[in-house]
């Protein structure tokens, strides 16, 4: 269902039930609880070790930008023979690993780049066996890419798991897109125990990190009893 329908429907609903004068209800309000939580519904699913490909979102006006011989992201010098590509990328969630970018390529899925680590991809530039193949790997919210496919490669196809799909390039502005969720019923009934329950709004990235499951190491961190001095 597009997201706009989504708020829609839920504002109609709420306001059926009345609401506090103290309740910051309008459209904004309710978009941003609409994508918190759907990364708490995230959260149930990984817990629960269900699939995530409803969540996945495709994106296809990522623009590449093309370097020469070398480019510094972040402190990290990258050197070729040839030309890097950098894109910009939407807002990933990051808690998931590598499962959320499913394909970064170029447009209608034909071809997708094989993912590497920043010193898988730093090593491959040197390789006289793999050395042409298309490659990328990401640092914070970039992507770099090797043997990209083509010279017109000027715009990328992403299918990846956004903390906030509206903030996709091309998203329209209207708010009338399909909104990646697994269950629109779901995330209704929790947007509408949000609201009525007075939440603020959501921070949308430590949201996402706070929805994520624990690693079994900081569980425990949390769970050890404090000593008494």
């Amino acid at each position: 269902m597009q997201l706009k329908k989504i708020i829609d429907q839920v504002w109609e609903e709420i306001e059926d039930f009345g609401i506090s004068d103290d309740t910051p209800l309008d459209y904004e309000y309710l978009r941003d609880i609409a994508i918190g939580c759907n990364i708490t519904l995230m959260g149930q699913s990984i817990e629960r070790n269900e699939s995530l490909d409803s969540y996945y979102f495709i994106t296809s006006c990522n623009q590449v930008e093309c370097y020469e011989v070398s480019c510094t992201i972040e402190g990290i010098t990258f050197n070729a023979t040839g030309d890097l590509w950098v894109i910009d990328l939407p807002p990933l969630v990051k808690d998931i690993g590598w499962k959320n970018i499913r394909y970064l390529g170029v447009a209608m899925l034909e071809k997708g780049l094989t993912r590497k680590t920043i010193e898988g991809f730093m090593s491959n530039i040197g390789n006289r066996y793999s050395s042409d193949y298309p490659i990328y790997t990401v640092i914070g919210d970039k992507a770099i890419i090797k043997n990209g496919p083509t010279k017109g490669f000027t715009f990328a196809t992403l299918v990846g798991v956004l903390t906030d799909v509206t903030q996709a390039d091309d998203w329209p502005d209207n708010d009338e897109a399909e909104f990646p969720t697994p269950s629109v019923v779901k995330l209704k009934m929790l947007m509408k125990k949000n609201i009525m329950a007075g939440k603020t709004r959501p921070d949308l990235i430590h949201d996402a990190q706070r929805a994520m499951p624990m690693a079994e190491g900081q569980q425990q961190q949390r769970e050890q009893p404090k000593q008494e001095k």
